[in-house]
């Protein structure tokens, strides 16, 4: 995927800054702070696309850079329910409890982004 492609057609491309951040661990794999998820939610509509960026300080990750040129380490779109954001997704391999292999799933935002430690951050596009 080449910028091009997450660009092209894009209405608007969503960044959020987060004061004082609040990691799960000093590796600052997981981010905890409560403020973020309501932020998020808050600023994500139906449709948007979420690109997720592949961390480079993660194995997995790096692998894929370094062997493959990725950048982009999985896509997915929102459905938003309730108010609560859900990212709708091809899911190949399993992460237990919530996916069935080779299908495409529907899983809240936040639990998805709590089960995945090889990403960076997300970039938003809206058509």
């Amino acid at each position: 995927i080449m910028a091009d492609d997450v660009m092209a057609g894009a209405v608007v491309i969503l960044s959020l800054f987060i004061k004082d951040p609040q990691f799960q661990s000093q590796t600052k794999s997981k981010l905890v702070t409560s403020d973020a998820t309501r932020l998020v939610e808050a600023a994500l509509r139906e449709g948007d696309v979420i690109w997720f960026v592949l961390d480079p300080q993660v194995e997995s990750a790096r692998k894929l850079r370094d062997q493959y040129g990725l950048v982009i380490g999985h896509v997915g779109l929102v459905v938003v329910e309730e108010g609560r954001a859900h990212l709708v997704h091809a899911a190949v391999s399993g992460l237990s409890g919530w996916y069935e292999g080779g299908t495409v799933v529907k899983v809240p935002l936040t639990e998805y982004l709590a089960r995945v430690e090889r990403f960076a951050g997300v970039k938003v596009t809206r058509f």
